[in-house]
C-alpha cells in the first residue's frame, strides 16, 4: 500500500511535467524551421551561458531546501525559507557585479544584463517548485508548469515570427519568465521574510551548493565547448544542428529530471527511514519509464526530421548515441539522490568532473578522425563514465554503511 501511494504521488508530478513540457517539445520544430541552423547556433551560445549562470545564481538552494526540510535540522518551513531567502539576497550582492564585469570584459554588457535577469527569475521559479513538491501540491504545481511552458515557448515564438534572429528569441524568453513570476505570486502565496543568517547555515549551504554549481556548469560547458569546436571547424550551421539535437535529447533529459524531481521527496523519506531496498526498487521502476519514453522520442524525432526537415538531416546519426548516453546519465542521477540526501554532493561532483574531463578530448578525437557527425558518441561515452563512477561510489558508500551498522550492533550486543 505504501509503495502504491508513493508511485501515485510520483506519477502526479511526473504527469504535470510531461503535460507542460509537451508544449515546449511541440515548439522546437517551429523554432528550428523559422530560425534555420545558423541563427539557432547563435542562440545556443546565449542559452549555454544562461544555464551556467542559473547554476551559479541558484547555488543549489531548491535542492538544499528539500534536503533540510526532510532532516531533523529544520521542521519549520517558514524559518527555513527565511534563512534561504536571506542567503539568496546576500549571494546576489556578490554575483551581480561579478557577472556584469564578466560580460563587460568578454561578451556584451547589454545582453549580459538580460542573461542575469533571466537567471535570477528562473532561480525564483525553481525554488517555488521545490516548495510545491514538498507540500505535495500537485494542482498548483501543474498550473506553474503550464504557465512556464506556455510563456517560455509561445512568447519567444511570437518574437521569432516578427524577426527570426537569436536576439529576438532571447528577449521573448526573458519576457516569458517575467510573466511566470506573476503567476508564482498568485498560486504560491507564501509569506517571505528576511531573517538573520546563521554562519554555520551559510557554510553548509556553500558546501552543498558548490558541487551542484560545478555539476550543472560543467554539463553545459561540455555543450559550449562542442559548439565552439564545431563553429571553428565547420560553421554556425553545424553548431546549430548539434544544438537542435541537444534540444531533442533534452526532452529525454527533462523526463529524467522530472522523474528525479517528482521522486525526490519520496526518495528522501525512504532514505530517512533507511529503507534502501525500497529506494533501489523505485529507481528500477522509474528507469524503465525513462527507457520507454526515450525510445518513443528518438523514433518520432527521426521520422519528423526525415520527412519535414531536410536542413537537419545530419541530426539523425547524432541523436541515437546521445539518447543512449542521456539514459545512462539519468539513471546515474537517480542513484545520486543517495549522496544528495546525506549532503555528500561532492561525490556527484567527482563523477561529473571525471566524465566531463574526458568529453572534450573524445569529441576532438572523433571529429578529426570520423567527422563531426560522430560527435553524439562523445556524449554516450562520457555519460557511461559518469554512470559507472556514480555506481561504484554508491556501492562503496553502501558497503561502508553496512560495516558501520554491523559494528554498532556488535558493540551493542557485547555491552
Amino acid at each position: 500500500m505504501v509503495r502504491h501511494n508513493m508511485l501515485n504521488v510520483i506519477l502526479k508530478f511526473f504527469g504535470s511535467d510531461i503535460l507542460a513540457k509537451s508544449i515546449t517539445v511541440l515548439s522546437l520544430p517551429f523554432f528550428a524551421l523559422l530560425m534555420g541552423p545558423n541563427e539557432l547556433g547563435k542562440f545556443s551560445e546565449w542559452f549555454s551561458i544562461y544555464n551556467i549562470l542559473v547554476a551559479i545564481v541558484s547555488i543549489g538552494i531548491p535542492s538544499y531546501f528539500l534536503v533540510l526540510i526532510h532532516s531533523s535540522q529544520y521542521s519549520d518551513e517558514s524559518a527555513l525559507t527565511s534563512q534561504l531567502l536571506s542567503f539568496f539576497l546576500e549571494w546576489l550582492l556578490w554575483i551581480i557585479p561579478a557577472s556584469l564585469l564578466f560580460f563587460f570584459l568578454f561578451y556584451d554588457l547589454f545582453y549580459g544584463c538580460l542573461t542575469l535577469c533571466a537567471a535570477i527569475l528562473f532561480s525564483i521559479i525553481n525554488y517555488n517548485e521545490s516548495i510545491l513538491r514538498f507540500n505535495k501540491n500537485a494542482k498548483s504545481y501543474l498550473w506553474l508548469q503550464l504557465s512556464f511552458a506556455i510563456s517560455t515557448s509561445l512568447i519567444p515564438l511570437g518574437f521569432v515570427l516578427i524577426n527570426p534572429v537569436w536576439s529576438y528569441r532571447c528577449w521573448g524568453y526573458v519576457l516569458g519568465l517575467a510573466l511566470v513570476i506573476m503567476v508564482v505570486r498568485i498560486i504560491c502565496p507564501y509569506k517571505l521574510r528576511v531573517g538573520h543568517i546563521n554562519t554555520i547555515f551559510k557554510i553548509g549551504l556553500l558546501q552543498f551548493g558548490a558541487p551542484i554549481v560545478l555539476i550543472t556548469g560543467i554539463n553545459w560547458l561540455k555543450l559550449g565547448i562542442d559548439l565552439q569546436l564545431l563553429k571553428n571547424i565547420e560553421s554556425y550551421s553545424s553548431s546549430g544542428i548539434l544544438f537542435f539535437c541537444f534540444q531533442i535529447i533534452s526532452i529525454i533529459n527533462i523526463i529524467a529530471a522530472s522523474l528525479n524531481r517528482s521522486s525526490t521527496v519520496l526518495f528522501y523519506e525512504l532514505l530517512a527511514q533507511r529503507s534502501f531496498r525500497q529506494f533501489y526498487f523505485f529507481i528500477g521502476k522509474i528507469s524503465l519509464i525513462l527507457i520507454f519514453v526515450s525510445v518513443c522520442v528518438v523514433v518520432i524525432s527521426d521520422f519528423i526530421v526525415r520527412l519535414y526537415m531536410p536542413d537537419y538531416k545530419m541530426a539523425i546519426p547524432i541523436l541515437y548515441p546521445m539518447a543512449l548516453g542521456i539514459i545512462f546519465y539519468g539513471v546515474g542521477q537517480f542513484i545520486s539522490a543517495f549522496f544528495m540526501f546525506y549532503q555528500q554532493s561532492y561525490f556527484v561532483s567527482m563523477a561529473v568532473f571525471i566524465s566531463s574531463l574526458s568529453h572534450p578530448f573524445i569529441s576532438y578525437w572523433l571529429i578529426n578522425h570520423f567527422g563531426w557527425g560522430t560527435i553524439g558518441y562523445s556524449y554516450l561515452f562520457s555519460n557511461c563514465i559518469f554512470f559507472c563512477v556514480v555506481l561504484l561510489l554508491n556501492l562503496f558508500c553502501n558497503r561502508a554503511y553496512s560495516v558501520q551498522k554491523m559494528t554498532a550492533i556488535s558493540i551493542k550486543n557485547y555491552k
